[in-house]
């Protein structure tokens, strides 16, 4: 048994051009499809393999300013949120925060046993 070469010589195929690109010749789709057990695709469907999807096609350069100018109007927001919030915690003195949370809970306590005796008397 001799074993075939698997080094054949490739035969000059010419492609075709069409509206929606460049095909192959109808040589190399039949040398290209032919699978034994399975049905071979039509020259119409060896064609779709090759189309472009229309969402690979970049956007108009209106659409891609517009989507530029947002994430700049979302990055100016985020910007001055948080320095916001950093000239709040600045100007606050966090020792009269703590005093007036503390007096807060003490006058809360005391409104409590005030309720507490209120109710106790009444009974």
């Amino acid at each position: 048994m001799t074993r075939k070469s698997s080094t054949r010589r490739k035969k000059n195929l010419k492609w075709t051009s069409r509206a929606n690109g460049i095909f192959p010749s109808p040589y190399l789709i039949r040398s290209r499809t032919e699978r034994k057990g399975a049905p071979n695709p039509t020259r119409e469907q060896f064609e779709y393999n090759f189309k472009l999807d229309p969402e690979l096609k970049p956007q108009p350069r209106r659409v891609r300013l517009a989507n530029f100018g947002y994430g700049l109007a979302f990055l100016a927001w985020y910007c001055g949120a948080v320095y916001f919030i950093m000239y709040r915690l600045r100007s606050d003195d966090l020792e009269t925060l703590e005093k007036e949370a503390e007096d807060r809970i003490k006058l809360k306590k005391m409104v409590q046993e005030n309720m507490r005796d209120n109710a106790a008397k009444k009974i």
